[in-house]
């Protein structure tokens, strides 16, 4: 993680030589005193007025040093941690969804806020800071030499053990300090967690749930604070006790050689002051090397993160499972020819889909006229998991054109099915292609420039209506957006607002179907050819989700949308309906067919 703070190279060259100059102004502070007092005595030529006027733009030059130095090591520190949490959130932004759910939002947050804070103060602060010793130590040992080389290795003898002390007690420093950052890290997780279900917990009459859980939380915080301070804080007064010995000893043995005329009263005074210089780098360093090697252990976690594989969005999906399911391990075909033909056509696909433009503009890649149709073909399909078997024998074909839902009770494999469609897991066997390609061979901007996504719940960011629809990126025209919304439904409602209008996913400016609208609108934005709803409907009011499938299945568009609600309109609306039955496909053809009939009436739905 030190390399980081390099990248800033002239900032870090500038801080060095400041520091430099800075140490040097105070170690010379010291032979400033020795002027004073031999002029007092009359062994220099100085009369006061002006050796004070000297005095005093002396300071003021170390002054303006001391304040340049602090003030460029701090800023080069805050810049390499903005540095870094750009690093974090770009990391962030390449993680597949299964991977992000694995850490769940609490341990995001925990690295951006906790862990980088600590970096920052702990890590490369007193790494900076470290560096500021070294300097003080080294130039106060010349200055000694300078006045007496035997007293000076008599300092630097005395010394030796507070030098030593740090290296002795670094595995119990270090055992401590890692404790902790675990503890801080494992309590930001948890309260996440139990704040974010903090509705379950209310409804449910169990608020004591949250404090009790969260008094757990915070004791085994607190026990690890306190271990970590006990061993920082015994090791801190020890290297005081070695310093004050070896301070007291410098003067004894400074009195001495005064007394013997082999040292002068004003050698002795700056001697004494440089050994203050001697001593006190080597009692920061037995608080700073624990605070280095406690903020090593959150940069660690840190560097981890930033090191984790991620699946760039140019390149194709991880086959063999995905980050966070490492166990569905398979390739997107069963047989080798199958795979050899996936990968010509991979390539093709590739080739013919128009590269996205950078964030900041509109997705225009999906109204590519050379784009293929999306379509999927499945043959004996199936997937396992360990020792469980998910899903088994599907046989599958969807075409850009049509409309299908997929209906099921839960655990039937549903989604399971969507997730290996759209190749964020890979089969286990049988065979499978997404646009002619194994899905999970294709680059993920092919395959979310094709086909638009909406989840269970569309998350309405905190912005205005404006930038939910565009996503904060530039170039969307007015008109268009609101084309979008009028055709996703929230027509009325625009009409009482407007686009700059500000929203949020807690705000009561829209109802829960409103929301769910304005996610949909934000796909039509984007002109997808085809779509995937995953239980949009959820949570909704009947009458309202009643009126969203009907919207959804009277559009252009080919989608597939799973769901749990029969509307007699929508399931009529459809090219057909597929029925999953413990991870098979139990049955399939339009409304009317008696198998669909059968199996609607199974799952209680008509």
């Amino acid at each position: 993680m030190f390399k980081h703070i390099l990248t800033q190279k002239g900032e870090f060259t500038r801080v060095i030589v400041l520091q430099a100059v800075n140490n040097a102004f105070l170690v010379c502070w010291s032979f400033l005193f020795q002027l004073i007092v031999d002029t007092a005595m009359g062994k220099t030529q100085w009369r006061f007025v002006p050796l004070t006027l000297f005095i005093m733009g002396y300071v003021l030059v170390m002054d303006i040093v001391f304040t340049a130095d602090h003030y460029q090591t701090n800023l080069l520190k805050f810049r390499t941690t903005a540095s870094l949490r750009e690093a974090v959130v770009a990391q962030t932004a390449r993680l597949s969804p299964a991977a992000f759910g694995e850490l769940g939002v609490g341990g995001i947050i925990a690295k951006l806020t906790k862990q980088l804070d600590k970096v920052e103060a702990d890590y490369y602060g007193s790494l900076l800071g470290l560096s500021r010793l070294v300097f003080q130590f080294l130039f106060a040992v010349a200055g000694t030499l300078v006045i007496n080389p035997l007293v000076t290795l008599v300092a630097l003898g005395l010394a030796l053990p507070s030098l030593a002390l740090p290296y002795l007690t670094k595995k119990a420093i270090a055992n401590a300090s890692a404790k902790q950052v675990e503890e801080i890290e494992r309590y930001t997780t948890r309260i996440t967690d139990l704040l974010s279900g903090f509705t379950t917990l209310k409804f449910a009459l169990a608020p004591a749930a949250l404090i009790g859980q969260h008094r757990l939380a915070n004791r085994k915080m607190l026990a690890a604070q306190r271990d970590n301070e006990r061993i920082n804080q015994i090791t801190s007064g020890l290297a005081i006790f070695l310093n004050d010995v070896t301070t007291l000893m410098i003067w004894v043995v400074g009195a001495v050689l005064v007394q013997r005329g082999e040292m002068g009263m004003g050698q002795l005074v700056a001697f004494a002051n440089l050994t203050g210089f001697m001593a006190w780098p080597l009692t920061e360093l037995t608080q700073t090397i624990p605070t280095i090697i406690g903020g090593a252990k959150a940069a660690a976690v840190i560097g981890e993160f930033l090191d984790r594989p991620t699946q760039a969005d140019d390149a194709p999906a991880p086959v063999g499972g995905t980050a966070g399911d490492p166990s569905a391990a398979a390739t997107g075909s069963a047989t080798g020819e199958t795979t050899t033909a996936a990968g010509a056509a991979t390539a093709a696909l590739v080739s013919a889909v128009t590269e996205p433009p950078a964030a900041a503009e509109p997705a225009a890649v999906i109204t590519a006229a050379t784009a293929p149709r999306v379509t999927v073909r499945a043959r004996g399909l199936g997937l396992t998991i360990g020792d469980h078997r998910v899903l088994q024998g599907v046989d599958l074909a969807l075409d850009q054109g049509k409309k299908y839902l997929l209906v099921g009770a839960s655990g039937s494999g549903k989604s399971t099915l969507v997730r290996l469609l759209l190749g964020e897991l890979a089969p286990t066997t049988g065979e499978l292609t997404l646009m002619g390609a194994a899905p999970a061979s294709l680059p993920r901007t092919v395959v979310y420039s094709r086909i638009g996504l909406l989840a269970q719940k569309g998350y309405v960011f905190a912005a205005t209506v404006r930038e939910n629809m565009t996503l904060f990126a530039e170039g969307y025209a007015d008109d268009a957006i609101v084309a979008a919304l009028t055709r996703a439904g929230l027509g009325p409602w625009l009409a009482d607002h407007g686009l700059d209008t500000p929203v949020s996913e807690a705000g009561a400016e829209l109802s829960g179907g409103e929301k769910q609208r304005l996610a949909l609108a934000r796909l039509f934005l984007r002109g997808y050819p085809f779509y995937v709803f995953d239980e949009l409907t959820t949570g909704l009011d009947p009458h309202i989700a009643d009126r969203l499938q009907r919207d959804i299945c009277a559009m252009p568009q080919g989608f597939l949308m799973i769901t749990h609600t029969y509307n007699r309109d929508a399931f009529a609306a459809v090219d057909e309906i597929l029925v999953m039955r413990a991870g098979c496909l139990a049955a399939r053809g339009r409304v009317e067919t008696p198998a669909i009939q059968a199996a609607l009436r199974e799952l209680a739905m008509i």
